[in-house]
């Protein structure tokens, strides 16, 4: 297996918190993995058993975890952006705070997924509101229009990007005139660095460690630009995978290794980097034309998965062209589904050797043998009873202390995946 160099920087960045949270974006390595085991499987036909529901605004933000607490930003009629905090057991609503943000984006409602340290929560709501609250005093600290700060116009849909914890920063992506990323101290909001201007974005910039350094990677529309996350300083560039619309961030395969993927056409690559006299430089050594729109493949074991559905491919006739697929580092293809099943745009997670994937028309929720042997599903179930069945059900998934926390467009629900609850 594959040791991950990420789990250092992590680590730097979340201590404070059990190794079992999902605290942000991508969870506690931000892998889109989860270190738990001894999991329910296969889960019964009628599905795990579901701890609590509750109904939310419209959106695609996922829910962050963190002691035995659930974090959403949600939506309140196009007026305000609301934190919701929900006990992970039961559901019931901790507090809440709210603030002013009126206005609809195109593909209305939530987008990012909250981050917690010990003490605060940083959210980015999708009109450019970065706020943090104090955990212990349930209030808010601080908050930034980044908008107004940064002279910088909404992205297409939205700031969709989660904001990034490095030691005592907060790291976000205004995409302003006359800046790209910034860097504000976590404790006050004020601005620590910036970097010029990148072009636009809905990736959320990843915290990474290459050749030994840590180093801050942001995809935009036609670069990855890869920086110092103390300073801001710029380590090096590349401008070999071009998306017009960037969205999931990239994945590291090892200490050298980078893989770009996305939607619109614009395939996946594989970048080596390296660093010779202090010099960066990074080279294409892979290409291939399938790409996962939204959410970033998954490494297991030496393998990726991902979900190779985009708009080129989105109607019944061309489904076949797309699914689930799993493929070597260079991108050659070991199997993929096609259209059976088919699994659209949802997310998907990896928990004790299996895939956790929603489905992004239905809403089911499936079990899948993580292995390179072939497409084998374990179990499948609705965890919406039919209510999501209208489609773009996207939004990321979190689990922690064995507990899944999934969401369709106006649903937020709970399940027991622990062994000891069959």
């Amino acid at each position: 297996m594959i040791p991950h160099p990420l789990l250092v920087p992590a680590l730097l960045c979340c201590s404070a918190l059990a190794p079992s949270d999902w605290p942000s974006f991508l969870g506690p390595l931000g892998t889109n993995v989860s270190p738990e085991k001894g999991l329910l499987s296969p889960w019964p036909k009628e599905g795990p058993p579901r701890l609590w529901k509750t109904t939310v605004g419209a959106g695609f933000g996922g829910a962050a975890i963190a002691g035995e607490e659930v974090f959403l930003l949600d939506r309140a009629e196009d007026r305000e952006d609301v934190l919701r905090v929900l006990s992970l057991q039961s559901g019931e609503e901790l507090w809440s705070a709210r603030y002013a943000a009126p206005g609809r984006l195109s593909y209305e409602g939530s987008r990012a997924v909250p981050t917690v340290s010990e003490s605060r929560v940083f959210t980015l709501g999708g009109f450019g509101h970065l706020s943090a609250f104090d955990r212990a005093e349930k209030k808010l600290l601080w908050s930034v229009d980044l908008a107004a700060r940064y002279e910088a116009e909404p992205p297409k849909w939205g700031w969709a990007q989660s904001p990034v914890l490095w030691k005592d920063l907060v790291i976000v992506a205004p995409m302003g005139k006359e800046v790209g990323l910034a860097a504000l101290e976590a404790s006050t909001g004020a601005e620590k660095w910036r970097t010029k201007p990148l072009g636009g974005s809905h990736s959320t910039p990843v915290l990474r460690e290459l050749g030994g350094t840590p180093q801050l990677l942001f995809l935009s529309q036609g670069r990855l630009s890869a920086f110092e996350p103390a300073s801001g300083r710029e380590l090096w560039w590349t401008d070999a995978y071009v998306n017009r619309i960037p969205i999931p961030p990239p994945v590291q395969l090892d200490e050298r290794r980078v893989l770009l993927s996305g939607g619109y056409e614009a395939g996946s690559v594989v970048l080596e980097v390296e660093a010779r006299e202090s010099q960066w430089s990074a080279r294409e050594i892979a290409r291939w034309k399938r790409g996962s729109q939204i959410h970033p493949p998954i490494l297991h074991e030496g393998k990726l998965y991902y979900l190779a559905n985009e708009n080129a491919n989105e109607t019944r006739s061309k489904r076949s062209e797309g699914g689930l697929t799993c493929a070597e580092l260079d991108g050659k293809e070991l199997w993929r589904t096609g259209d059976q099943p088919y699994l659209e745009r949802g997310c998907m997670i990896l928990a004790d050797g299996h895939l956790i994937a929603m489905d992004g028309l239905s809403g089911e929720l499936h079990q899948i043998a993580a292995s390179p042997a072939g497409f084998r599903e374990v179990a499948r179930f609705d965890p919406f009873e039919g209510a999501a069945s209208a489609g773009r059900n996207w939004a990321p998934l979190a689990l922690a202390g064995g507990r899944l926390v999934v969401r369709s467009q106006e649903l937020l629900a709970c399940f027991d995946l622990r062994a000891k609850a069959r």
